[in-house]
């Protein structure tokens, strides 16, 4: 059995009639002495490269006292000044050595970066090597070996299945999004990344992933009743009273809480599981290994979403539904806009026949700019006077497209938390097409066309009041 598996979990199951399964029990027997043939190799490898690279830092040396000495010829004169100095310069010696030093310096100084950079590269290549032999290491633990007693009347024929769960064996959802703007069409490649580091090789095995939640409990605990009471005491030790039967009470409650072939898709209730298509192979070396799961062809709606007070630019945005049979769990997304590489980020858990907005970089035909047109502060009223702040902004969008394109704007109002504050929207501002968007309060959305070459205006501001003796925060 690989040194992962769960020994409480090892069961066994029989086919075949007059036969059963009578015990199944687990034994420990001392791990071999030699290690295991790729422990072996990596290890051989290992010392192979070091041994390079002792060979190598022996030439660096090497270089290194070469290239001394050329300095130290080429300071001669002037640091050993004299007799001997002289008649060397008058017999041109030292010109000649100068001039042969000349010539070799750069080939000596080329000689030390290339074979540093021999060294750094076998530096590397030890790294990776010390940790896969890490992953694989001879651990010197006992072999567990699985043994099940079978009873029977007589000798038969059958097939012993032997089931058990090992941990370090890990999943994870992978998406690639492709956007192809002139169709315009969205392909959405599903892949599942998996790695395993259980201490056995999979070998040519039928591998199914389930989207399903390991137990984590049975269910939550069942409440108990929380008792209030009365006591009488002096003010001060009441709130203490106060203060601790609230900790407690919420110590309680706390406490109280529970602990490359496509894969055909199997969709239960609750979790989806996906069983890829033919033999899988996967070394015990925790390195991740792309499977596809399936490729869906969306019909996408194009859009430009603009957010004036976050950035004068415009970000085109792919509206989509997807309807499959089962929630797609969340995980990594990699964008591609036309052949090119935008980024990576994330894609949430996303319901069957539920839209989805997935944004893919700005959109330098689209042009924004935003500019403020007033900001001004003063004062109001004969008898109750009062603070008045206005804003307001002119927001000018133009479709530089050869096609009429749909604009998302959205803009922010500031939210009162005082009823002695007054917030409006510029009169000049438009009529909101979607109120409190997302329910975040305040924000506001339109949505509307611009045609090819067409430039509109948007009026935008708002006017905020409140007692002139008070101070206003957030603005």
């Amino acid at each position: 059995l690989p040194a992962a598996f769960r020994e409480e979990s090892v069961t066994a199951a029989v086919k075949g009639k007059g036969v059963r399964v009578q015990a199944v029990r687990t034994t420990r027997e001392p791990a071999a002495e030699s290690p295991a043939p790729r422990v072996r190799a990596i290890r051989e490898e290992l010392e192979a490269a070091r041994e390079r690279r002792a060979e190598l830092a022996d030439d660096l040396a090497a270089v290194e006292d070469e290239l001394s000495y050329v300095r130290a010829l080429a300071s001669l004169p002037e640091k050993a000044p004299g007799a001997f100095t002289e008649r060397l310069a008058e017999e041109g010696i030292i010109a000649r050595l100068q001039k042969a030093l000349k010539e070799q310096g750069p080939a000596v100084r080329s000689r030390r970066r290339d074979t540093q950079a021999r060294i750094d590269k076998l530096d590397d290549r030890i790294e990776r090597l010390k940790k896969r032999l890490e992953q694989l290491r001879d651990r010197r633990e006992p072999q567990r070996t699985a043994v099940v007693t079978l009873r029977m009347a007589d000798p038969v024929q059958t097939r012993l299945r032997l089931q058990y769960r090992v941990d370090k064996a890990h999943w994870e959802p992978v998406y690639v999004a492709r956007l192809d703007t002139e169709a315009p069409k969205l392909t959405l490649e599903r892949r599942a990344r998996v790695r395993q580091a259980t201490g056995e090789d999979w070998e040519d095995v039928a591998l199914a992933l389930s989207t399903a939640t390991p137990l984590t409990g049975e269910a939550p605990t069942d409440l108990e009743t929380w008792w209030i009471d009365l006591r009488e005491t002096t003010s001060e030790s009441a709130k203490a009273d106060r203060a601790g039967g609230f900790a407690a009470s919420t110590e309680g409650a706390i406490q109280a809480k529970a602990p490359r072939a496509r894969a055909s898709i199997d969709t239960g209730r609750y979790a989806a599981t996906y069983r890829l298509g033919g033999p899988v192979s996967l070394a015990a070396d925790n390195q991740p290994a792309s499977y596809d799961i399936a490729v869906h062809q969306l019909s996408p709606e194009l859009l430009a979403r603009v957010v004036p007070q976050r950035s004068e630019r415009a970000w085109l945005t792919v509206v989509a539904s997807l309807d499959v049979g089962e929630v797609l769990p969340g995980g990594s997304l990699r964008r591609f806009r036309d052949g090119r590489y935008l980024g990576e980020g994330r894609l949430e858990s996303w319901p069957p026949g539920t839209e989805r907005a997935l944004g893919f970089g700005t959109d330098p035909a689209m042009e924004v700019t935003y500019t403020a047109v007033a900001d001004e502060a003063g004062e109001e009223g004969w008898i109750s006077k009062e603070t008045r702040l206005t804003r307001r902004y002119r927001l000018e969008l133009t479709n530089r497209h050869d096609f009429p394109l749909p604009v998302s704007l959205r803009y922010r109002l500031p939210v009162r938390r005082n009823e002695e504050i007054t917030v409006e929207p510029w009169a000049k501002t438009p009529e909101p097409g979607e109120r409190d968007v997302n329910g975040q309060r305040g924000v506001l959305g339109w949505r509307f066309e611009l045609a090819a070459d067409e430039t509109r205006t948007v009026p935008l501001g708002f006017e905020v009041r409140f007692p002139k003796e008070a101070e206003l925060q957030g603005l």
